[in-house]
């Protein structure tokens, strides 16, 4: 694995933006209009990462994949969030030693959590460890078995199924770890296991479940 320290540059975005940085103090209201206004961010006093993965296959010729990991920060306004100027590589220092960066008011030091994982639905499944969403229990939000129609797929019905916790997803890895088998879509540990809530830190994947039906 290669690894990239992104602190120098999450220095120079915090820098750059320090004026357009959002923070507790400055939200108002009860209306959600940003994750900010969520109960999950407001839980937390430390800044937030959104972090994103794809494969991407460099040559047609080869079967090699990169996996490259892209952060984005939550304290900046949705409107540059997500600016290619503003996003950087992960590094694994952020929230023990933070970012330090000079401004105007003198040296700072922020440090930072993971607060999101955004993937698309190819992604999701191998970084959940869990079956695909054409699989047997391939939803990450409930424990809908999947109806088979020549090829598994999920569709609204009028029984209810449970919905998936961090906790049990846990236990579920544990038995699928000491049976060696799948138990209810969930093949083992996620890489993000004790990292972030494995079902609202991991929201629905927008661009295939909604705007490609």
């Amino acid at each position: 694995m290669i690894t990239l320290d992104p602190q120098r540059a999450i220095a120079r975005v915090l820098k750059r933006n320090d004026e357009k940085l959002i923070t507790s103090g400055n939200i108002t209201g009860t209306v959600i209009c940003d994750i900010h206004e969520g109960e999950g961010c407001k839980k937390s006093s430390m800044p937030g990462l959104i972090f994103n993965t794809d494969g991407i296959q460099p040559f047609k010729s080869s079967r090699l994949k990169l996996w490259p990991i892209l952060i984005a920060l939550t304290n900046l306004p949705p409107s540059i969030r997500m600016n290619k100027d503003n996003c950087c590589y992960l590094g694994r220092t952020l929230k023990k030693n933070g970012v330090s960066f000079t401004t105007p008011g003198g040296k700072q030091t922020i440090k930072f959590e993971p607060r999101f994982g955004l993937f698309d639905l190819p992604a999701k499944a191998p970084i959940l460890n869990m079956h695909q969403y054409n699989g047997n229990h391939g939803c990450s939000v409930c424990l809908h078995p999947g109806i088979w129609n020549g090829s598994r797929y999920y569709l609204p019905t009028e029984d209810s199924y449970p919905a998936r916790t961090t906790l049990s997803i846990r236990s579920a890895a544990e038995m699928a770890r000491k049976e060696g088998s799948v138990i209810d879509g969930i093949k083992g540990d996620s890489v993000l296991t004790g990292y972030v809530d494995l079902v609202n830190d991991v929201p629905i994947d927008y661009m295939h479940c909604i705007l490609e039906g």
